[in-house]
This record gives structure tokens, sequence and C-alpha cells, in this order.
């Protein structure tokens, strides 16, 4: 497919999600099936040079530190843990096109 269209990266992707309800048994489902592909650009650094979308990373709205250190004597060692705050956002779907391929 990279070939076929010129492209220089071929990314393939494979999440899912929790599709159940509020309080229901989890389902299990993936984002697009598996006859759909997603060709887009893909912004270079530049806030300017135009793309698909980003993703946002920001700090903690708290002055602690996003890294917590402690001490769990249960398992006999150090606990690290790290939050980490983005998301995912898309700002000109014009840059982006979901193919089907599967027919």
């Amino acid at each position: 497919m990279a070939s076929l269209f010129g492209l220089r990266n071929l990314f393939v992707g494979g999440k899912v999600y929790d599709s159940a309800k509020e309080g229901q048994t989890a389902s299990i489902s993936d984002i697009w099936g598996d006859d759909y592909a997603l060709i887009f650009k893909k912004n270079e650094g530049s806030t300017t040079g135009g793309g698909l979308g980003r993703i946002l990373r920001w700090d903690a709205m708290t002055q602690e530190s996003d890294t917590l250190q402690y001490r769990e004597e249960q398992v006999a060692g150090d606990i690290f843990r790290v939050e980490e705050y983005a998301d995912e956002k898309v700002f000109d779907a014009s840059y982006g096109h979901l193919l089907k391929v599967d027919v």
C-alpha cells in the first residue's frame, strides 16, 4: 500500500476500546474495522505546517510532581507512579481520508 500511494511511512493500527454501557460487563471493540485504512498527512513538527491532528500534552494542574515515589513493604520494593496528561485532537479532517479496502 505504501508504494501504491507513494507513502514514506505505513502505520498499522490495532487499538480497541470498551464499548459496554456503564455497569455492564466489558465488551472490547475495534476503533475501526480491519477493512479500512486511514491515509493522512503527518505534521513534521511545525505548528503551522498543517496536518490531520496532534497529541496535546500538558502539566498537572497542581504544584505537585507528576512522579510520585513511595516504599511498599509488602513487595519489598519502591513504587514509582508517573502520570501523563495527554489528548489526541483532530484539527483539520481534510488532511486525512478513511479508505475502504475490503470488498
